[in-house]
Formats: structure tokens, sequence, C-alpha cells
């Protein structure tokens, strides 16, 4: 990923300041926040996008034109698609969330998601994209997958060496659903 140096502000989401502090990094309310001099960018696609101009040699983007297209893809859809997942498998990086009901819908989310590790993520794979823009790759997912044994075994070794396990802050094991949340505003 990117090797340079850059200042992180961390906000607790569910302090009763979090909401002035957050409006404080940007008018628009929404994390993450990258703040370079007087430019606020909100957008997690345009943070990447701005990264990628403003560090040509990170190689954040595939050189190839073709492969740099897909990865664009990979990540729009990412970044816009997984309705279900997102309604039952939240980012909430602060709690193991154990249950969840299945449906058709979080089924084919999942299935999506392995898909697009599998293609290309897959250090075996002909098609596979090298470029760390696209690796973040769905986050709840990703964290999802390490957290629930039905959930990893549907993966079948697509995260092998792809994503560490998010760990899970002992206060707050074994609590399901609700509760606290970390993002972050970087400058």
């Amino acid at each position: 990923m990117l090797d340079e140096p850059f200042q992180e502000q961390q906000i607790d989401l569910y302090l009763s300041d979090s909401k002035a502090r957050i409006l404080a990094a940007h008018p628009a309310g929404k994390v993450p926040v990258l703040v370079d001099d007087q430019l606020r960018i909100w957008d997690s696609l345009a943070i990447c996008e701005y990264l990628a101009e403003c560090f040509p040699a990170a190689r954040l983007w595939p050189d190839d034109s073709a492969l740099r297209a897909v990865a664009r893809s990979i990540v729009a859809e990412i970044h816009s698609g997984f309705v279900a997942l997102r309604e039952n498998l939240p980012m909430d990086i602060t709690l193991r969330q154990v249950d969840y009901e299945s449906s058709p819908a979080l089924e084919s989310d999942i299935a999506r998601v392995i898909a697009l590790w599998k293609s290309t993520w897959n250090a075996t794979s002909s098609t596979a994209i090298s470029c760390s823009a696209a690796s973040p790759s769905p986050t709840p997912a990703s964290r999802h997958l390490h957290l629930l044994p039905d959930l990893q075994r549907q993966a079948a070794g697509a995260l092998a060496g792809l994503c560490p396990p998010y760990p899970v802050p002992s206060r707050h094991a074994g609590m399901v659903r609700g509760g606290g949340g970390r993002a972050a505003a970087a400058s």
C-alpha cells in the first residue's frame, strides 16, 4: 500500500460529540475524510483516485489499461453494491456479530464476493489483479468471513493470505448487533 507519512484521527462514532467532530472534518458529515491542506475528500473511492494521482509510484491501480478498467469496475461494484451483505453483516469493527439470518440475497452477495476474490486476487489466477486500490475488497465481508465459521467454509480458501483477521476488543466479545464503532479521518 502507500508508504507515505500521514496523521490519522479516529472518531468514536457513539460518543455524544461524534457528529460534531465528523462535521468539523467535513460538512457532509461522512467518514472517511482525507484532508490535504485545504482540500477535503469524503468518499473512499475518490480518496483512492486522488492518492493514485498524487503517488503514481505506489501503483494503486494496475499499469495495464484493461486490468485498470477491471479493477475500477470491481471497486465500483464493492463501493455501491452488496446491499444484503451490508444490511445483514454491517461493518462494525468493535463487535463480534455472531447472529444473522441467511437469505437468498445474502447468499448471492457472499457468493459474488468470493467469486471476486477467487478470480481477481488469487495469486494462482491468470487474471489476478495486483493493485492496492482494489485490494481491501468488501471489508464487512472479509471481517465476517474470518469471524463466522460457516462463512469461512463458504470462502473455501479464497481469503488465504489476503486479509488478516480483525481483532475483537475483549469488552465487546460475545455481543450481538448494536454498540460501538470507529471511523477514521486522515490528514
